[in-house]
């Protein structure tokens, strides 16, 4: 099975590249307001990538090429830059941080994730019991709620957790 975590897909067509790289006017000024031209294009490209997935747990080199030079064609600047395929942690970090501000997003912290597992308890793995499903389910419900999603490891093993909760509670049900 495929991952249903959010990604981007290798190749875009016309209409979807144009999506994810077209800035709004908030957009711009708040591209403005962080540096110089790599700092502005690194903080344009986690934009783009948290807004449209959801998380920023990627490095440049796994976003696709063709996304890459699409944001530096719409910032006008040299497509150069798009050879940068890794950002060190801190540096990723304070790019993120801001742009979780700008996005109204937070970190879902441990109290957060334990209320997923109970939503997906109590709402969905009664209903379904796919851990895609699951996993697309919880990603909604993060989404719905401003939180940027965890790591795809750790959101597996919530739904992992939930799914053997609800087994055990279906269970002692009969």
């Amino acid at each position: 099975k495929g991952s249903v975590y959010p990604t981007l897909p290798s190749i875009l067509d016309d209409e979807t590249l144009t999506e994810l790289t077209t800035f709004e006017s908030g957009e711009t000024l708040f591209l403005g307001q962080h540096g110089r031209k790599r700092r502005q294009y690194l903080t344009a490209l986690y934009l783009k990538v948290i807004s449209s997935l959801g998380h920023s747990h990627v490095q440049p080199k796994n976003l696709p090429l063709q996304f890459r030079r699409g944001v530096l064609d719409r910032l006008n600047f040299d497509r150069d830059l798009s050879k940068i395929h890794k950002v060190d942690k801190a540096e990723k970090s304070r790019i993120v941080k801001a742009i979780r501000v700008y996005l109204g997003l937070s970190v879902p912290e441990k109290g957060d994730l334990e209320n997923l597992k109970l939503w997906i308890i109590n709402t969905v793995a009664h209903k379904e019991n796919d851990d895609q499903m699951l996993i697309s389910a919880a990603v909604q419900y993060l989404k719905n709620n401003k939180f940027e999603l965890p790591n795809e490891k750790e959101l597996l093993e919530l739904v992992n957790k939930a799914i053997n909760e609800a087994s055990s509670i279906f269970i002692s049900t009969i």
